[in-house]
């Protein structure tokens, strides 16, 4: 298990207990004992993920499904990205999305293989790009990373821990981050999976309000996660398609956009 992960936990075990001693010492019996129930299963819950952390040294296989969702123009939510997260038993990973506007039906997988290599394929145009390899001094940290993402969790020091939680099954770390955004202060929340590499499962980025509340502007919803081997055709690296810059996917992408508007303008009328 990490160090770091372990000193990080039981330093939160220990500020719980200061919390308690503080309120029993200005408080009334009743609550400080209502408190000191509290602590024992914040405790209890950090326990539940210490054993797993420890056994991070076995990758997970999984395949994680999620749906992301704007509420700029609807209340309801408009859902804008679909994508699929895989990694498989060997530590590769592949990320599908939806490549342009969901209404093109068109996806792009980007796979991230343990020798540091890494590329983005796009089927329907037989395409793919290729990336720089990362560098082999720097591999080990790399992939460390990746499976076993960074202590309690937190990426930045703009981020800091506010909960554990349990989200499909999985022990998370609830991770909070507020920076300025214009003239507005931006929050955002994370859960992140500590088994899984700390994997965000769902997110929430909310601005606040002149009068001080929170609206919700996009929201990262957990829609499927299955604990399997992924199915091996999402790691085809596309070893017989064309070499392509990004650029020039992405001016394909808006020539089939254009397109399909200029097909519907010249649609007559039924």
């Amino acid at each position: 298990m990490d160090v770091h992960l372990h000193g990080g936990l039981m330093q939160k075990i220990s500020l719980g207990a200061r919390k308690v001693v503080w309120i029993s010492k200005w408080s009334s019996p009743f609550l400080a004992g209502f408190m000191a129930v509290g602590a024992c299963y914040c405790f209890a819950r950090m326990l539940t993920i210490l054993p797993t952390a420890l056994a991070q040294d076995k990758i997970i296989s999984y395949v994680l499904e999620t749906e992301v969702y704007a509420f700029e123009n609807d209340p309801h939510g408009e859902v804008g990205i679909k994508s699929t997260f895989a990694r498989r038993s060997d530590g590769a990973t592949v990320r599908v999305d939806n490549s342009g506007p969901l209404k093109l039906g068109l996806t792009a997988r980007r796979i991230t293989f343990m020798d540091g290599r890494s590329v983005s394929v796009v089927d329907a145009f037989r395409t793919k790009t290729t990336w720089p390899p990362v560098r082999p001094q720097a591999l080990a940290s790399f992939n460390a990373r990746r499976l076993k993402g960074t202590p309690n969790c937190v990426r930045s020091g703009e981020e800091t821990v506010s909960a554990l939680d349990l989200v499909a099954g999985q022990n998370v770390v609830v991770i909070r981050t507020e920076h300025p955004q214009g003239p507005t202060l931006r929050r955002v929340t994370d859960w992140r999976a500590s088994d899984l590499g700390c994997q965000t499962l769902t997110y929430r980025v909310e601005d606040q309000k002149p009068d001080g509340s929170w609206w919700l502007r996009t929201e990262g919803k957990l829609v499927s996660l299955r604990l399997e081997e992924p199915d091996a055709k999402l790691f085809d690296d596309g070893a017989g398609y064309t070499e392509a810059k990004p650029s020039d996917i992405e001016k394909k992408l808006q020539e089939i956009e254009s397109n399909r508007v200029d097909d519907k303008l010249t649609q007559p009328d039924k």
